[in-house]
């Protein structure tokens, strides 16, 4: 048997759970200590086993070894001493030496001096008395009395504390008496000063009532006087100011006048230059000074031809719901994904009429959104790269060159043209890396005249031009007139052929300086495109909508808040995001090899905001969030932005049925769109009105009620794309890892 079953056996045996002993200590050979009359805890004197095969019948002799004096605590060192120890199989050698494989020896850390034992184990001698030893007993009382000690302690500390409590409760009762005394002395005092204060308000009311009378018949005279002079003056200035506003509506009557004379001038050039233009449109496009071109441009209806393969494309019937899904699976057969969140978000912000920000990592698909939604609707996309070296908005929409009398267009101004001429489809101009160049520079501008959403407008160029170019256009067809040309039938190669009549040409326009003809033709041929296809006010079409798309990197410039208080920002992520959710989204549906005609009237036209609504649900969260959190962290909401929730809010009604959850997804949509992009701040700075509180505490604070506030929100497919509260905690661990600075843009 191993030491394990030999100890197994010996439990067994005596019947006990564990190998726990209690015995006396006794002292033999020297120092050595060993533990006699071994019995359990209950009091069952132990044997060995099988104890009539070993030399040595029991443990009387030797017993259970201890150790030295050294392992035995000095208040146990007495003989005779009560235990109680645990022990173990003794070694091996010591087995041998008594011829006893089931030897035990004790622990000498286990040793504890046995001061209590329960009735029904009281130790008794072998004739049936009771054995208490006198270490047992002097233990027990020992025991005792620590524990009266210890009682006897806890109750003196407690009447010293109550003597305190009464001493304090004594003190207390002195000083509110004090108190009562001296409040009951400052009552008298005050009721005597009381007393006094009465008497002489009594007597100077006497003296007051005394001279009233006479006081207030000199200052009824005094009136009187005052208010005759003063009605004198004041007829004598009402007069002169009659003279003045006569005199001023006068001269402005004469102004008005003047400038019903000069618009009317000055509108009456450019119809002037085409009407002439289009009396003389025969010999004016055989003479070549006209295009087939330039036609278009003054008769836009003509030649307008839609894409058949479109036109074939079922119409938008206005279930804009089943149109996003229609667009998702069409696109995603063509092996493009897009959520039908984002691709609903991205219809909603179209029909708002606001700039759109499109933001991400480069190739995350951003103006491929652009070009993907246009096709998929029937519609044209426009994308205007941006350089660099722009400074100024004639980068953006071209000049007017002096010297050539022509205006220098640019792409982006072409596209507006264009969507002129093409009421019937939207047109999407998207401006492509908008932040290569500083935004405010080049945009600004145009964007406050975006701000007059009923009928913006942009001014190119001086209006009177035309006028100048009809002048020169009549001197032109006059003296062709004028040498007997027949401008019915002559055409511009004839022309050129016929010596005499350029000889005679030349001097009739008194062309010189080594001026030909065919440079005078050039020049007004350059200045009659300009003039007809380029207005001096160009009317921003109705059908056209703004996108910009930006990266944020080294080699780019971030936006202003003048530019994101009239912008929406999209933020976007890898298409290999999207992936997985789109195809989840399309299931086993078909996917159309045709999209769906969303034509431009589909899209509401660009009006005034809706008027603040203060008791609007969506109104009174972003204002509750603008003066706990956004105003602390230095951002002001102004009242732009509510408008443009409002109308933001409404355009999602046709995609998500109304309540609440609607303007909770608003609500989200606007914080990740209008807000967020906003967050620029050191997180160590002080927090407005907040005192020792930092901005990253206000923004924490601002996490966790938005966690709270969006938890009941979710997508029609069980899960929402993006949760304002997980981008929030995404900067926040951003601005962690930045020395607690705060960019949405990094």
């Amino acid at each position: 048997m191993d030491t394990q079953a030999r100890l197994r056996y010996l439990r067994e045996q005596w019947g006990i759970n564990d190998l726990r002993v209690r015995g006396r200590l006794e002292k033999r050979q020297k120092d050595l200590w060993w533990l006699t009359d071994v019995r359990s805890e209950s009091g069952k004197r132990l044997r060995y086993p099988l104890a009539e095969l070993y030399s040595k019948p029991d443990l009387g002799a030797p017993g259970v070894f201890v150790g030295n004096e050294s392992k035995v605590a000095p208040n146990l060192r007495e003989s005779g001493t009560y235990v109680i120890v645990e022990v173990s199989l003794a070694p091996e050698s010591e087995r041998s030496k008594w011829k006893n494989p089931l030897l035990i020896c004790a622990d000498p850390t286990s040793i504890e001096p046995l001061t209590r034992i329960a009735g029904e184990h009281v130790h008794r001698n072998d004739d049936g008395s009771i054995d208490l030893e006198e270490t047992l007993c002097r233990g027990y009382i020992d025991a005792q009395c620590a524990q009266g000690r210890d009682e006897l302690t806890k109750l003196g500390e407690d009447i010293a504390r109550l003597k305190q409590d009464h001493a304090d409760v004594a003190t207390r009762f002195h000083a509110l008496r004090r108190e009562r005394e001296e409040a009951e002395l400052a009552r008298d005092q005050a009721q005597r000063e009381v007393a006094d204060a009465e008497a002489k308000s009594r007597r100077l009311a006497q003296e007051i009532e005394d001279g009233f009378a006479a006081r207030r018949e000199q200052l009824e005279k005094d009136a009187r006087d005052r208010e005759a002079a003063l009605s004198r003056g004041y007829e004598e200035h009402e007069r002169e100011l009659r003279r003045e506003l006569n005199a001023i509506e006068q001269e402005l009557a004469a102004a008005r006048k003047k400038r019903d004379r000069e618009v009317g001038e000055i509108r009456s050039q450019t119809a002037a230059l085409r009407s002439y233009v289009k009396s003389q449109i025969e010999p004016l496009h055989r003479l070549e000074l006209i295009t087939d071109t330039q036609w278009d441009a003054l008769f836009p209806d003509a030649g307008n031809t839609p894409d058949q393969t479109r036109e074939e494309w079922p119409e938008f019937d206005g279930e804009t719901t089943q149109a996003i899904e229609h667009i998702q699976r069409y696109l995603f057969g063509r092996g493009i994904g897009y959520p039908w969140d984002l691709l609903a978000n991205f219809h909603a912000l179209l029909c708002t009429g606001d700039l759109i920000i499109l933001s991400g990592l480069s190739g995350s698909g951003k103006t491929n959104l652009v070009k993907s939604y246009a096709d998929a609707t029937g519609n044209e996309a426009r994308i205007v790269p941006v350089k660099p070296n722009w400074t100024s908005a004639e980068d953006l929409l071209g000049f007017h060159n002096p010297l050539q009398r022509a205006y220098a267009k640019t792409p982006f101004i072409e596209a507006l043209f264009e969507a002129s001429r093409d009421p019937e489809r939207l047109y999407i101009v998207c401006l492509d890396e908008m932040n290569l160049a500083r935004v405010e520079y080049y945009f600004v501008d145009f964007l406050s005249r975006l701000e007059d959403r009923a009928a913006p407008s942009i001014p190119l160029y001086p209006d009177d031009e035309a006028g100048h170019v009809l002048t020169e256009l009549r001197v032109l067809m006059q003296t062709l007139g004028g040498i007997g040309l027949n401008l019915g039938s002559a055409d511009l190669e004839a022309l050129l052929g016929d010596g005499r009549t350029m000889t005679q040409l030349a001097e009739r326009l008194g062309l010189g300086d080594g001026e030909s003809f065919a440079q005078l033709h050039a020049r007004v041929r350059r200045m009659l495109s300009g003039a007809l296809t380029v207005p001096p006010q160009l009317q921003i079409p109705a059908n056209v909508r703004f996108v910009g798309a930006v990266n944020m990197d080294d080699t780019t410039h971030y936006l202003s808040p003048k530019v994101l208080d009239r912008a929406h920002v999209l933020q976007f992520q890898s298409p290999l995001d999207y992936w997985d959710r789109v195809s989840n989204q399309i299931g086993k549906a078909d996917r159309p090899t045709h999209g769906i005609r969303i034509p431009a009237r589909a899209f509401p036209p660009r009006g005034e905001y809706p008027p603040y609504q203060h008791e609007d649900r969506l109104v009174l969260k972003l204002t509750e969030y603008g003066r706990d959190f956004l105003a602390p962290l230095g951002i002001e909401l102004g009242m732009r932005p509510l408008r443009q929730a409002i109308h933001y809010h409404d355009q999602l009604k046709d995609l998500y049925d109304e309540g609440e959850g609607l303007d909770l997804l608003a609500l989200n949509n606007l914080l990740r769109q209008k807000v967020f992009p906003r967050f620029s701040f050191d997180g160590k700075q002080s927090a407005r009105g907040r005192g020792e509180q930092n901005r990253d505490a206000v923004a924490r604070h601002f996490r966790d009620r938005l966690v709270e506030d969006l938890a009941p929100l979710s997508s029609p497919d069980g899960s929402l794309l993006f949760r304002a509260s997980d981008d929030l905690a995404a900067m926040i661990e951003r601005a962690k890892e930045n020395d607690v600075v705060y960019n949405y843009w990094t």
